[in-house]
Parts: structure tokens; C-alpha cells; sequence
């Protein structure tokens, strides 16, 4: 065995190991918060100012900050959660200016309650207690696919309306008219007593739709249907074409045409006078011949009224011939020329070429 060591080094080794151990110690309590500190959870959604979302924002920071006792630090956490328009940061300004205290670097209330107090007078929807009675009215079983989401449905709405007490006769009136006809008509027809309290029909009512969705997931689900493949043998691609019959090359006079088929519009005949239709047809009644006849109609009407307007305004001529025949000579109208136009010369069979010289127009006839 080797030699011992004097008291010194013994003493200057109880030194070392003395120091290191303190200097470990200390890390150990740390290391034991850290580990039975509590999860934090996600962070609530922003509050915008919106009175119909403040109930929901506010549930929700209330369960965020459990365990958070410190006033002035719950307050500032629940203060930044309060942005996204102008409008709430204004709000926010203001509020902070009102109820911070610079000097003393905290918030002016007693406690959180006070400041929960503060921002439900100021962002809590005033309307809400009769939205929600107007809802409770119209709530209907139709817009819920079961019982728990109806019953958490009407349990809001009672909570917003401030309906505490739940097993009052007219709000359990209410409810046996909102719920299932169903249900209600089923417990009534049973023999078990009828329910007296909401507890007693939300139960009652509860139990009847898990009976009827296990019936319709056991008793009425879907048959089963055997698999019929198909006989047929062959597949579109292999199928072999089918053979049509030949057409009709038939034309409307009993003419049957081989070769190429019916001959063109122009080079047919006519079944009364033989003739094609680009030849003239004297005589003719088929109407098969006047290729255009709605054009040909129309410029007669424009010839028939030209007509009629001409003959009308030489009847007027003449008229005022008649009666006055100096008026024509003053403007420069030859005396045959008037002659014409009234009809009693007999030396023109054409009517002659009248011109009027623009300067020689009276004032109050349009040129």
C-alpha cells in the first residue's frame, strides 16, 4: 500500500470537493420547477372590438391566464391581445392613458374583477339578452343533427337571455316545442311518469335519439347488394360496325336520282312548265320560280308609294294653277310649263324639264 498523505493535502482535497459540490447544488432547484411547471396552452385569438366575439375572446383569456395572480402583469397580457384596426387601438390608447398610472408604474384597480368589470361596460354587446331571447324563440331541432347539439345550443341561449332558472314552466313549454315532435310524443305515449324538470327531459330526450341513431347504423343501414358483372362480350373498341341501309335520293316529285344524287337547285325543273329556273317561265303559276319573291314584294311597295306620292304632289300643282296661274309666271315658269302641269296643253305629251334657279326660291318654300 502506498504512503498517506499528510493532514495538509487531506485538508486541501476536502477543500476542492467541498467547493464543487456547493456549486452544483444550487442548479438542482431549477431543475425541479422546471419540470413540475405547468404546459402553456396556444395563445387566444385577438379581440378587433367586435361586441358579438367579446363573450367568446373573453372565456378564453380567463382560461389562458389561470394561475397568473400578478394584477398589473394580467392586465398588460390581456391589453396586447387587443389589436387589429384602428378602432380598438385607439380604444386601447385611451383606456391606457385613463387607468395607468406612469409613476407608479401599475394599473389603477383594486383587482382583476374590477378590470373585467371595465371591459365588459365597454366592449360587452348591450343587444345580446334579446338576441338571445329572440333566437330561444326560433331555435328548432331541424337545424341540429342530434340531441347534444341542440341541448348546448338552448343552454347558451338561456345563458345570454339570462334564463337561471331552467326548469320554469315556460321555458320547459318552449323547449317540448323546439325538441323532436318525435321524442316528445314517445315519452308522453310511455308509461313512465313525465319528466318535470329540464335535467329530467334533457335526459329522457338524450337517450331516445342514441336509440335511434344506433337503429339507424344497426337495423336500417345499408343492404348489401350482390355484384352483377356484365354479359356483354364485347367492348366498344371490338364491337363490328354496323351497316346502315342506303339513303333515300328522292326529291319531293316522286324523281328518283342515281349516281351522284339530287341535281342542284338551278338545273331542276319546273313539274308545270318543264322549264330550269334560271330561264323565264311566261304564263307560269308555280311560285317555285320566283326564287326572292319577299324582295320583289318590297320594291314593288316602294314603287307603288313613289307613285302615289307623285301623283299627289302634281294634283296639287295643278289645284294651285287653277286658281292663281300668275303665281307660276312670277318665278320664272314658262307658260307651257304651266300648261303641263294643269293638264291643258296639248302640244307636250312628256313632261318638260323644269329647273328653278336657287336665288328665285320664295322665302317660305324648303329648296
Amino acid at each position: 500500500m502506498g504512503a498517506q498523505l499528510d493532514a495538509a493535502t487531506q485538508a486541501w482535497i476536502q477543500g476542492l470537493v467541498t467547493t464543487a459540490l456547493q456549486t452544483i447544488q444550487p442548479a438542482q432547484p431549477a431543475v425541479a420547477a422546471a419540470v413540475t411547471m405547468a404546459p402553456r396552452g396556444k395563445e387566444p385569438s385577438t379581440f378587433d372590438g367586435d361586441h358579438e366575439e367579446y363573450e367568446a375572446w373573453k372565456s378564453e383569456m380567463q382560461a389562458y391566464l389561470v394561475g397568473v395572480t400578478n394584477k398589473d402583469t394580467y392586465i398588460t397580457v390581456v391589453l396586447s391581445f387587443c389589436r387589429g384596426n384602428r378602432r380598438i387601438n385607439d380604444w386601447k390608447m385611451a383606456f391606457r392613458r385613463a387607468k395607468f398610472n406612469a409613476t407608479q408604474n401599475s394599473w389603477d384597480f383594486a383587482d382583476i374583477a374590477a378590470f373585467w368589470t371595465a371591459m365588459d361596460s365597454a366592449h360587452q354587446d348591450k343587444n345580446a339578452q334579446a338576441k338571445a331571447i329572440r333566437d330561444l324563440e326560433k331555435l328548432t331541432w331541424d337545424k341540429h343533427p342530434n340531441a347534444r347539439d341542440f341541448f348546448q345550443a338552448w343552454e347558451d341561449l338561456c345563458d345570454k337571455a339570462g334564463h337561471t332558472d331552467r326548469d320554469h314552466e315556460v321555458l320547459l313549454s318552449r323547449l317540448k316545442r323546439a325538441a323532436k315532435a318525435d321524442y316528445v310524443q314517445a315519452i308522453y305515449n310511455s308509461d313512465t311518469p313525465i319528466p318535470t324538470t329540464y335535467d329530467q327531459w334533457k335526459t329522457r330526450i338524450g337517450n331516445l335519439d342514441r336509440y335511434h341513431e344506433q337503429y339507424e347504423a344497426e337495423v336500417k343501414g345499408p343492404a348489401h347488394r350482390a355484384y352483377i358483372p356484365k354479359t356483354d362480350p364485347f367492348k366498344p373498341s371490338t364491337m363490328p360496325h354496323r351497316v346502315l341501309p342506303p339513303g333515300t335520293t328522292r326529291d319531293p316529285t316522286g324523281v328518283t336520282y342515281g349516281g351522284r344524287g339530287q341535281a342542284m337547285e338551278l338545273d331542276r325543273k319546273c313539274f308545270k312548265c318543264k322549264r330550269k329556273k334560271s330561264e323565264p317561265a311566261p304564263g307560269c303559276t308555280n311560285t317555285w320560280h320566283f326564287g326572292n319573291r319577299r324582295g320583289v314584294q318590297r320594291r314593288r311597295l316602294f314603287e307603288d308609294e313613289d307613285q302615289e306620292v307623285r301623283q299627289t304632289f302634281f294634283e296639287n300643282v295643278r289645284l294651285l294653277a287653277e286658281e292663281d296661274p300668275g303665281a307660276f309666271t312670277e318665278y320664272g315658269l314658262l307658260t307651257d310649263e304651266v300648261h303641263f302641269l294643269v293638264g291643258t296643253s296639248a302640244s307636250h305629251t312628256e313632261a318638260p324639264e323644269i329647273s328653278i334657279p336657287p336665288d328665285r326660291f320664295p322665302p317660305d318654300i324648303p329648296r
